[in-house]
């Protein structure tokens, strides 16, 4: 027996046109964490958090209707940031929600962003499309998360939340 986490819209909107450029932060764990699909990259999420910080939209592909772990949408592409996942020149099917930056968004700040936001931990992979293709697009994101993390027991900021945050590089 599955519960749906969130309902589609009544009638689901029509897949969005994805163009040559457009960044995909994948959320599989094969895309982003590694080949065998045992890790997964919490940073992701921070990574996008951060675009919404600095008023970069980010589309969220959902295609409705699909089986737990079946692609999203796939997409030829180049990896232009991390290690994990496919190279360059390669088809892959992205699934578990990842996230888009319209191609329009990619620029020397935003690859600052990536680039400053990878060094030193673990870097999130970051691919650029290479051809257009199309995707079923949930939500796009524009407003800026706020998140705080408050007492727990007396302490302020400390216990899993300010781990998974941490982890996350929010």
């Amino acid at each position: 027996l599955g519960v749906a986490a969130q309902a589609p819209p009544d009638t689901p909107p029509p897949a969005e046109n994805i163009p040559v450029g457009a960044l995909i932060i994948p959320m599989d764990n094969v895309n982003q964490g590694n080949a065998a699909g045992t890790t997964f990259n919490l940073r992701a999420y921070g990574l996008a958090n951060l675009f919404l910080q600095n008023n970069i939209p980010v589309k969220w592909a959902i295609r409705p209707g699909k089986a737990k772990d079946a692609a999203d949408f796939s997409a030829s592409v180049s990896r232009i940031s991390g290690t994990a996942g496919v190279g360059s020149g390669s088809n892959l099917a992205f699934s578990g929600g990842p996230f888009i930056v319209p191609a329009e968004y990619d620029n020397a700040a935003l690859r600052t962003l990536i680039t400053n936001f990878n060094t030193g931990f673990t870097a999130v992979t970051v691919y650029k499309t290479t051809a257009a293709t199309t995707a079923d697009i949930r939500y796009t994101l524009t407003h800026k998360p706020k998140i705080a993390v408050g007492p727990d027991g007396g302490n302020f900021g400390v216990g899993v939340h300010q781990t998974l945050f941490t982890a996350a590089g929010i």
